[in-house]
């Protein structure tokens, strides 16, 4: 018999075929599985190895051995009358044919089926932004990078502090490269001593590549050895070890050339601008160097106290070193957050943060962290117009800064026309932080202001998520329940915990207590107030004021208002509409208008009236009160221009409590159904937030008192209302709530 003859009668074909389509298939299901599972490519060239290894010694085992009833003999040994090679010539022709038809379900499944499923890069902006943070496989852009926190590799654990510094000012540098998107410091110390693979990080972020690293400090010396990894092959792309005496100037001197081999691996682009950003030396003095980082590490949490550290730390910093810019943008953000969070009224909040931004364009006027302070702060004080342009110069000079997209996009989503911007740019940040607490809490915000509440609350939950301990989160949280939902008991538990987070906040304690008051339980509203007073600073919570107009203490509510419009607020529309009240009860008419020309005078432009989202209720106030001085005409005309600010508005977000506000203006018409048609649609909608002044205090809507569907109204809100603090009793009883303080601290100087 020949050769060829034997070879077929042994099968020795029909194996190699079924071992080919054995192959075939097996690299297929690698080649689709291995980049889901974040496995390495080179774990797929080691099965094509070994596939391909593996296939002269099965021919040999073919030829050598023969299957018979009785198990596998060696061939030799086989008679040839009983040899059943035939019929597993048969079974191989069946197995061979099962594997190819395998193989191709496989091809059309990966390459036809499952790649329509891939989203369209050329969606809208509007449908990419309601993904959130989602981590749906995709192709990430060459040019990115996440930088991992450095290892401290040091003897003193203390210079922790003095590794995460550099890591992050090593950031600050990378970020300069706009052609590559860079990952926020925020995002990555996420994965400080994480078991995931490089890949399967670099996945989560939405990178391609990761930069890893330690520092080592001894001494005099220093040592930062770093090495840039292709995510998508795990393989080094690049490292470096850099051995220098321990200065400020050999510091930035290292971190400019990784930025500078960074971007020539990427084969990134830089600008005369950026190497020029990345070629300076920001401080020469190492004892600011290292404050500034500390500075910059307080200032993440956003809680109170931490935000007075980091103050403290950015001070030391430029007393150390007069000309170092960045710790004067670190001084200007600081202060301008205390004024909010608290720790600095707004006045001195807004007054330090300008001349610690203006100080830092001085010394530095292509500084795109000092524009996108200033922006912040332009926001905040009302100049939109002024406020865009320093946020464009910002993202301008520094294409990577999260925080710049971060702010301009919460300022775009309170404008009119401006909403698909706004999620643009929040979702922007969101891609160079998504493991930033305070990037998702904002972009939250700007949902919540787009009217849309369900993607709102769960990127707020998902921001608490990202940082258990914060409490911003938990308070706007609160918020959106309390004057979004209506749901005043699920409002107390969310700022219940915030409280319990940052307890020596006044002002959550403040709101815990109007939440309280609108829930109608008036001890515990007093119980918070004394908590609320006991760590305040300078100006008097909310709730005080409340409780006394709650009560019609109108006395101690007047001094309260006159103090708080004096001394904190000069717009506050409370303190305003109590002094305006008083005024009209003692017949001083003359006074209360011109406390409203100081707050609000654009309202007392006659030829070129602007009313919108800052002074639309205001401008109902004070209609009211020039009716009572017998301006019908100025009455009427801010009347007009609140209803087409309110038609503006709607346009905007859903929210606010226009019906409420309409139902004023139609009672100042004395169109008394058209007010209780707005009044029951608002309450209808989840309208509860400090419900009690309106339907009780509040003077405009007095002429509906007497009518039967306001009456009706009345009693919704009052039911529901009692329900509520029934349910929070009973979350208080099962300890379901945080517990309240058992002492109030010690009060505060004044």
């Amino acid at each position: 018999m020949s050769l060829i003859a034997e070879l077929k009668r042994r099968n020795v074909f029909r194996v190699a075929v079924a071992y080919l389509a054995l192959a075939w298939l097996l690299i297929e299901v690698a080649g689709t599985l291995f980049p889901g599972f974040g496995i390495p490519e080179w774990a797929f060239r080691f099965v094509v190895i070994v596939v391909a290894l593996g296939f002269i010694p099965t021919l040999i085992f073919s030829w050598a051995y023969e299957i018979t009833p009785e198990g596998l003999k060696r061939e030799k040994e086989v008679v040839r009358d009983a040899s059943i090679t035939h019929l597993t010539a048969k079974r191989l022709d069946k197995l061979t044919i099962s594997l190819i038809v395998v193989a191709l379900v496989i091809i059309v499944v990966d390459r036809f089926w499952l790649s329509s499923e891939i989203s369209d890069p050329s969606s809208t902006s509007a449908d990419v932004v309601t993904e959130s943070t989602s981590t749906a496989e995709t192709e990430y852009p060459p040019d990115s990078i996440a930088v991992l926190p450095f290892a401290n590799r040091s003897a003193n654990p203390e210079d922790a502090f003095f590794v995460d510094g550099i890591h992050d000012d090593l950031l600050t540098y990378i970020s300069q490269i706009g052609s590559v998107k860079t990952i926020s410091r925020t995002s990555v110390m996420k994965y400080r001593g994480s078991t995931l693979s490089i890949p399967e990080i670099a996945r989560e972020l939405g990178v391609a590549t990761v930069l890893e690293g330690g520092v080592q400090r001894a001494g005099e010396q220093v040592r930062i050895n770093v090495q840039l990894i292709d995510a998508r092959t795990d393989d080094h792309m690049w490292s470096k070890i850099y051995d220098r005496q321990l200065t400020a100037t050999n510091i930035f001197s290292i971190q400019s050339e990784i930025a500078e081999s960074i971007a020539e691996a990427l084969r990134a682009t830089l600008t005369p601008e950026a190497r020029e950003r990345i070629d300076s030396v920001p401080t020469e003095n190492l004892e600011a160097l290292e404050a500034y980082f500390l500075g910059r590490q307080s200032m993440a949490t956003r809680t109170v106290s931490d935000l007075a550290r980091a103050a403290e730390h950015f001070e030391e910093a430029v007393a150390r070193d007069p000309r170092f810019a960045l710790a004067y943008v670190g001084l200007a953000d600081t202060s301008l957050l205390r004024s909010s969070y608290g720790g600095l009224s707004k006045d001195e909040g807004f007054a330090k943060s300008r001349a610690a931004a203006e100080r830092a364009l001085q010394l530095n006027p292509r500084l795109g962290e000092a524009y996108s302070s200033i922006a912040k702060r332009k926001d905040w004080e009302g100049d939109d117009a002024g406020a865009e342009a320093s946020f464009k110069r910002a993202l301008e000079l520094n294409p990577n800064y999260a925080p710049a997209y971060q702010w301009y996009g919460e300022m775009l989503g309170k404008l009119d026309g401006r909403t698909t911007e706004a999620l643009e740019l929040s979702y922007r940040a969101v891609e160079l932080d998504p493991k930033s607490a305070i990037i998702v809490n904002d972009y939250a915000e700007v949902l919540e202001n787009a009217g849309r509440l369900d993607e709102a609350l769960a990127n707020y939950r998902q921001a608490v998520e990202l940082e258990p301990h914060f409490a911003a989160g938990y308070r706007r949280i609160a918020q959106v329940c309390a004057t979004g939902l209506g749901r005043l008991d699920k409002a107390l538990a969310a700022y219940q915990m915030s409280y319990s987070i940052e307890p020596a906040n006044s002002r959550r304690a403040s709101r815990t207590g109007l939440i309280y008051l609108d829930l109608g339980d008036l001890q515990q509203a007093e119980s918070w107030r004394d908590q609320a007073l006991a760590l305040a600073v300078d100006a008097e919570p909310d709730i005080v004021m409340a409780l006394h107009t709650y009560r019609g203490e109108h006395d101690a509510a007047l001094a309260n208002a006159i103090k708080d419009l004096d001394f904190d607020s000069p717009r506050d529309l409370r303190s305003l509409r109590l002094i305006r009240d008083h005024e009209i009860r003692n017949g001083n008419l003359a006074n209360a208008r011109i406390r409203f020309e100081q707050a609000y005078p654009e309202l007392f432009e006659a030829n070129a009236l602007n009313i919108g989202r800052y002074n639309r209720e205001a401008a109902v106030d004070l209609a009211y009160l020039l009716l009572q001085t017998g301006e019908q005409a100025q009455a009427e005309h801010l009347l007009d221009q609140s209803e087409a600010a309110i038609a503006l508005g709607r346009r905007v977000t859903t929210i606010e409590a226009f019906d409420v506000l309409e139902a004023r203006i139609h009672a100042l018409r004395g169109n008394k159904e058209r007010a209780l048609a707005a009044l029951r649609q608002a309450v209808d909608q989840g309208w509860r937030w400090q419900a009690w002044y309106f339907l009780e205090h509040d003077p405009v809507l007095a002429p509906l008192h007497a009518e039967p569907e306001f009456q009706s109204i009345k009693a919704v809100v009052t039911a529901d209302m009692a329900e509520q603090l029934t349910r929070v009793r009973k979350w208080e009883a099962n300890g379901e709530l945080p517990p309240a303080p058992a002492t109030i601290p010690e009060p505060r100087k004044r």
